[in-house]
């Protein structure tokens, strides 16, 4: 089920970037005034929370004058949602749209595409701005800076909800066949 959960939040994450927004993450256990200090640091307008930890979301969107309306529901697991929530499968039934394009390095380098907060150990969590740019670099040093012996190939994974590519690496040890790493692009599409 862990896998699932991981899956899905990939799609929400790059589902919001595609969109043109800006993923911020936050850490479940902060409490009320962490939570607070997150929202207007990353400038959040709207949150998507699992119903576990609502309530400090719930009173620092409060504190932050986000509405309710603008929290939805994260309830993958099959979770009851909340009377006055809507569920986040809602955003999934606004149509299709493109992805935000641009096509141009300074366009990539100057887009926040994400912003991640450390750990805190000296203070309140401070926020780090990756661009897109950043994150193509990150792709490349795990993925493309070493040499491989092998070939690898994509397999493509088609469905109604979506499209997923995993990386097959064909070695003679492995069954070219099966996919052995899980790093997938989903995008969701209309049924």
């Amino acid at each position: 089920m862990l896998t699932v959960v991981i899956v899905i939040h990939l799609m929400l994450v790059l589902g919001i970037i595609a969109a043109g927004g800006i993923f911020a993450g936050t850490n479940p256990a902060y409490t009320q005034y962490e939570l607070v200090h997150h929202i207007k640091t990353s400038k959040t307008r709207f949150l998507i929370s699992e119903p576990e930890i609502l309530d400090a979301i719930v009173a620092a969107a409060k504190e932050c004058d986000i509405p309710t309306s603008n929290i939805w529901i994260f309830d993958i697991l099959g979770q009851a949602v909340p009377r006055g929530f809507r569920s986040w499968n809602e955003l999934l039934q606004y149509g299709e749209e493109d992805w935000e394009r641009f096509d141009d390095l300074e366009t990539a380098k100057n887009t926040t595409a994400t912003r991640l907060f450390s750990s805190g150990t000296t203070g309140l969590p401070k926020a780090a701005e990756l661009s897109h740019n950043n994150l193509i670099a990150q792709h490349i040093m795990v993925y493309e800076a070493r040499e491989r012996s092998y070939d690898v190939s994509l397999f493509l994974s088609a469905s109604n909800t979506g499209v997923s590519y995993f990386r097959i690496d064909q070695t003679p040890l492995r069954n070219p066949h099966v996919p052995r790493s899980s790093s997938s692009i989903c995008t969701l599409l209309r049924s």
